[in-house]
C-alpha cells in the first residue's frame, strides 16, 4: 500500500470522531528476538474510521501495512467489525 498526499489534500483531511467510537486494547508480541509485548489499542468510529494507537517502538519496528493488518484483525475479532465498513485508517503513535 502506498499513499501520497499533496498540500491541497491536507486541508480536506478530518480526524475521525472518537467520542462515540468503540475501543479495545490487546497485547501484541513483537517479532524481535526478545519477543517483547506491547499494548495496541484499536477503535472504530461510526463513520468507519479505524483508529490504531501504537507505542513508538512498535511503529519503528513495523511498517504501516503490518500495523493496519493487525488493527483490522483486532477490529474484526474483538469489535465484530466488517472490514468493508472501514473507510479510513488513522495510526496514532504514543510515547514519541
Amino acid at each position: 500500500m502506498q499513499v501520497s498526499l499533496n498540500n491541497s489534500d491536507l486541508g480536506r483531511l478530518q480526524t475521525p470522531d472518537t467520542s462515540k467510537a468503540r475501543f479495545v486494547t490487546a497485547d501484541y508480541r513483537m517479532p524481535d528476538a526478545a519477543r517483547t509485548s506491547v499494548r495496541i489499542t484499536v477503535g472504530l468510529s461510526k463513520e468507519g474510521g479505524l483508529i490504531i494507537r501504537v507505542p513508538a517502538r512498535m511503529r519503528k519496528a513495523l511498517d504501516d501495512r503490518h500495523i493496519v493488518l493487525i488493527g483490522l484483525a483486532l477490529a474484526r475479532g474483538r469489535l465484530q467489525a466488517k472490514t468493508d465498513a472501514v473507510r479510513s485508517v488513522l495510526i496514532q503513535v504514543q510515547g514519541e
